[in-house]
């Protein structure tokens, strides 16, 4: 059937759209569960043997970063009132890293919370 000039006019003739990324659907308008990627045994220690990689990484970062002690190790000679006091040194050399901290952590929850409200104000 053919149509008249006007009418032809405002009909959309583009290509059709590509379909947004959206996650499919099921006909009932529930979200349909996705299928994991089953992977072999080799691909399963490959992505293991990386993970443990960048963990050990991570920690031997961390360690490097962490302060050595300034406070020497007791010399197995040392008498116990000297072995006392340097454990009495030690920690209160461990007491002041862990305020500091909970201070450090203290201060970014209070950025934190400041950034939530005015994030919620908005």
């Amino acid at each position: 059937m053919l149509l008249p000039r006007k009418e032809l006019q405002k009909m959309d003739l583009s290509p059709p759209k590509r379909a947004k990324a959206s996650p499919p659907r099921e006909p009932d308008g529930g979200l349909r569960s996705q299928k994991q990627k089953e992977f072999s045994e080799s691909e399963n220690e490959a992505i293991w043997r990386r993970w443990k990689a960048k963990k050990d990484a991570e920690r031997r970062k961390a360690c490097q970063e962490r302060p050595m002690d300034d406070i020497p190790l007791p010399n197995m000679d040392d008498t116990k009132a000297q072995f006392l006091k340097w454990k009495k040194r030690k920690d209160e050399e461990r007491r002041r890293q862990k305020l500091a901290q909970r201070e450090q952590q203290a201060e970014w929850g209070t950025i934190a919370r400041h950034l939530e409200l005015t994030a919620s104000r908005d």
